[in-house]
């Protein structure tokens, strides 16, 4: 039987296994403990569990998590347990004793919101090797002045080294997508690139700033910078070696750690 897409959860199998193998072989996991999120018909999760040390997979869909328990019970081991739930709100860390690496084809309506999570999650994990629309993994590596630098790639570029891989094509899928996929192996850093001080101002910084992209800085981050300093805003901005008359998408993530820096020394 074919299986269908979950309309829902946004769900499009991955059915060719040469891809799956590819996967597994990329992240490196032999003997790891691993995180699977949204395992599906399980394509990925039978190369893992043949290779990780112990294997979690965190379903939300219901009857697909009811049908993964039933194929992976008779584990002797106990190496693989399914976990229904929502990667979004699970407790990821209770899931292992230590350190873990994430593998993972995404869906593609959650997929950012669950990377995202999983980079403020940072702290144990290892790697993560990861499939999602080749449109985000864009974003994902996107440098300032493209259209597509905002706040997903000062994120990442913050906290992580990004590796893009191989391109995955919609006929390795079912039901097939419009668009093309694409692997990523994201790896935390110890400790992010560049000080920021506090790092909820640092988010709020750039989300102030991405807010109107095509506004200047002096628009939007000024206005979130004199809603809260009043006129000493712009010598903050100043000091960061900001230009209010340039637009979000050209600012380097070092000026928004400096802003950031300045403004978390004040608060």
């Amino acid at each position: 039987m074919v299986p269908r897409r979950n309309v829902r959860l946004g769900q499009n199998f991955l059915i060719d296994k040469n891809i799956a193998r590819k996967i597994v072989d990329w992240a490196a996991i032999d003997g790891s403990d691993v995180l699977e999120v949204g395992p599906g018909r399980a394509i990925l999760t039978d190369i893992l569990a043949e290779r990780a040390r112990t294997l979690v997979a965190v379903e939300l869909d219901p009857r697909l998590a009811a049908d993964l328990q039933v194929r992976f019970c008779v584990d002797p081991a106990d190496r693989v347990r399914i976990v229904e739930g929502d990667a979004l709100k699970v407790d990821l860390h209770s899931l292992f004793p230590g350190s873990f690496s994430v593998v993972a084809n995404l869906p593609y309506e959650s997929g950012t919101a669950i990377l995202v999570r999983l980079i403020k999650e940072r702290p144990g994990i290892r790697s993560m090797v990861l499939m999602l629309q080749r449109e985000v993994c864009h974003r994902v590596t996107a440098q300032p002045g493209g259209k597509e630098y905002g706040r997903l790639a000062v994120l990442c570029g913050l906290h992580t080294d990004v590796e893009p891989g191989r391109v995955v094509h919609p006929g390795s899928f079912r039901p097939a997508p419009k668009v093309d996929s694409q692997i990523i192996r994201v790896t935390p850093l110890s400790q992010p690139r560049f000080d920021v001080g506090n790092e909820e101002t640092f988010e709020a910084i750039v989300k102030a700033a991405f807010a109107g992209r095509r506004k200047i800085l002096r628009n939007n981050l000024g206005g979130w910078l004199r809603e809260r300093f009043g006129d000493d805003a712009d010598a903050m901005m100043d000091e960061a070696r900001i230009d209010q008359s340039s637009r979000p998408e050209t600012l380097a993530i070092e000026s928004f750690a400096a802003l950031s820096k300045l403004v978390s020394a004040r608060a």
